[in-house]
C-alpha cells in the first residue's frame, strides 16, 4: 500500500462518466500511484497536487499524463497563512485559485 490507503469522496461515480472532473491530491509525498492509476482509467480528469514537503510528483507520473497533472508547494489548513515551513492555503482559497 506504500504510503497508505487513499481516502475518496464521489470519485467512483466520476470516473465512470466520460465528464470532465478535477481531483485534489493532498500529501504526495513522492508517491504518486494513486494519482497515476486515475490518470490512466479515466482518461478525462485533471489531478492538481499540494505538498509543501516535496517538490513535484512521483516518478509514477507518466509522461502521456503530464498535461492533466498540476503540482503546487502548498499545505492545506483552516486559514491562509506563511510560515518559515512553508505556505498554507484553505481549500476554498485553493479552489477559487485555480477557477473550479
Amino acid at each position: 500500500m506504500g504510503d497508505g490507503g487513499k481516502w475518496t469522496c464521489g470519485v467512483s461515480s466520476r470516473l465512470s462518466q466520460k465528464k470532465d472532473c478535477v481531483i485534489y491530491s493532498f500529501g504526495v509525498n513522492q508517491d504518486s500511484s494513486f494519482e497515476e492509476d486515475v490518470l490512466e482509467t479515466t482518461k478525462h480528469c485533471e489531478i492538481w497536487g499540494y505538498d509543501y514537503s516535496v517538490d513535484g510528483w512521483g516518478k509514477q507520473i507518466l509522461a502521456n499524463h503530464a498535461s492533466r497533472v498540476h503540482f503546487n508547494k502548498i499545505g492545506l489548513s483552516g486559514t491562509d497563512k506563511k510560515d518559515d515551513k512553508a505556505q498554507y492555503h484553505t481549500l476554498e482559497t485553493i479552489m477559487k485559485q485555480n477557477g473550479v
